[in-house]
């Protein structure tokens, strides 16, 4: 069963949001290496600039549980200094139209 995550954090503004999708663009690929059944994709919208939108992908709850911790220890601490809201939803997948 296909685990899905999906992170909405709101910025105060544009630079903020920018630095840390770019912490993530340089830190996931390397610490996600481990972990080859999961994925992440970064999803930004010109029209709401200081939005990131980050939506994971995990194969199983092991995976998912190690991860969060990764990211907890290792992402999270640039969160300190940016003012932002988060909105965090986490589901396993009951339905794909890509699936038999």
């Amino acid at each position: 069963m296909e685990i899905i995550k999906l992170v909405v954090r709101v910025f105060e503004n544009k630079d903020d949001c920018e630095m840390f999708s770019a912490v993530l663009e340089k830190k996931l690929p390397d610490l996600l290496v481990p972990h080859k059944d999961a994925r992440y994709r970064l999803i930004m919208n010109t029209d709401q600039p200081n939005v990131l939108i980050i939506l994971w992908e995990f194969m199983s709850t092991k995976t998912h549980e190690q991860v969060k911790i990764i990211v907890n220890k290792s992402i999270d601490t640039y969160l300190a200094h940016l003012k932002h809201k988060k909105i965090d939803y986490t589901g396993n997948t009951t339905k794909d139209s890509k699936s038999a």
